[in-house]
C-alpha cells in the first residue's frame, strides 16, 4: 500500500522516508532507487542546527552521479518542482542550473538561469561551488555564440557574490 501511495513518479508528501526504512531487503533495487531520487528531487535539504543556524546539505542521493539523476530531473514532474523550489536543495539546484545554461539541453533558458542565479546565495555553505556556477552563468549570458550578450543580466547574476562587500 505504501508503495502505491508513493506513486511513480514520486509525489510530494508521500510516505517515502518511512517506507524506505521499513522496506524489506528483497524490495526491488530499481524501485528503491526511483523512490530515493524522487524524494530527493522533491524536497529541501535544509538541516536545522541545535547550536547554530541551519544549513542546506549539499549532496547527491544514493551515491549517484549527476548523469544518473539527469534523466529523472528532466521529466516535467521533477523539473517543475526543481524550478518552483529552487534555492532549497543545492545539489538539485546545480543540476537545474547546468541544464539552463547548456545550449544542448532541452531545458536551455538563459533568462531563467539569470533569474534564479541570485538564489544560490542562500543555498549552501559551499561558496567556491556557488561562485564557480555564478561565473559559468555570467559567461553564458555574455557568450555571443549563444545569444546577444546581456552584460547587465550577467552582472545582476553575479551581484550576490562580492568578496569586497
Amino acid at each position: 500500500m505504501a508503495d502505491a501511495a508513493i506513486g511513480s513518479p514520486v509525489r510530494a508528501g508521500s510516505p517515502t522516508l518511512f517506507f524506505l526504512e521499513l522496506a524489506s531487503d528483497d524490495f526491488p533495487e530499481a524501485r528503491r532507487r526511483e523512490i530515493t531520487v524522487g524524494q530527493w528531487l522533491l524536497h529541501s535539504t535544509y538541516r536545522s542546527g541545535s547550536c547554530s543556524r541551519g544549513y542546506y546539505a549539499d549532496y547527491l542521493p544514493f551515491e549517484l552521479s549527476a548523469e544518473e539523476i539527469r534523466p529523472t530531473l528532466l521529466t516535467d514532474h521533477y523539473w517543475q518542482v526543481g524550478i518552483e523550489q529552487f534555492g532549497n536543495n543545492p545539489g538539485r539546484d546545480r543540476l537545474v542550473m547546468r541544464e539552463l545554461i547548456d545550449p544542448r539541453s532541452p531545458k536551455f533558458d538563459l533568462g531563467l538561469a539569470s533569474y534564479l542565479a541570485p538564489q544560490f546565495k542562500r543555498a549552501s555553505a559551499h561558496d567556491d561551488e556557488r561562485r564557480e556556477m555564478a561565473i559559468e552563468i555570467a559567461e553564458a549570458l555574455t557568450d555571443a555564440r549563444l545569444r546577444t550578450p546581456d552584460y547587465e543580466m550577467a552582472a545582476s547574476s553575479l551581484d550576490w557574490y562580492n568578496p569586497y562587500k
